[in-house]
């Protein structure tokens, strides 16, 4: 399945053309394709699409990697930027920190179209297992 969701596929990921590449040693691999419209004033991509971007991958690599997973709220969510990010191709990879009960923990890094790491994303979320029931939260 490299067209996350198909139909199903979230505005986010649908606008930046976000495609599943592989998976290798727990991380995820992501192509992002940023558009004109996600320009800033500078000629790069806002830090807003950049973020969505990163958001979007680490959500998505939660719901690959966790069959059971009923339900996925984020509790935070901390952008670092190392450089600008142009637009068209870029690559996107993430790997988790952390999978507990109730908690998971994954950093989502963005890299440029020259490979060099451009953003980090540091994304903790809350989560239910279909194995627990929504009255165990």
């Amino acid at each position: 399945m490299n067209e996350i969701g198909h139909d199903g596929q979230s505005n986010a990921a649908k606008l930046l053309s976000l495609k599943f590449l592989k998976e290798f040693n727990e991380c995820f691999v992501f192509s992002v394709i940023f558009p004109q419209a996600s320009k800033n004033i500078y000629g790069c991509v806002q830090g807003g699409m950049i973020s969505a971007a990163l958001d979007e991958a680490t959500f998505i690599s939660i719901l690959r990697s966790q069959k059971d997973i009923e339900r996925v709220s984020s509790t935070n969510h901390h952008v670092l930027f190392h450089k600008p990010v142009l637009l068209g191709e870029n690559t996107i990879k993430t790997k988790f920190k952390k999978i507990g009960k109730r908690v998971i923990n994954i950093e989502g890094n963005i890299y440029g179209v020259d490979q060099e790491l451009a953003a980090t994303l540091i994304h903790s979320t809350s989560i239910i297992r279909s194995s627990e029931g929504s009255d165990e939260f």
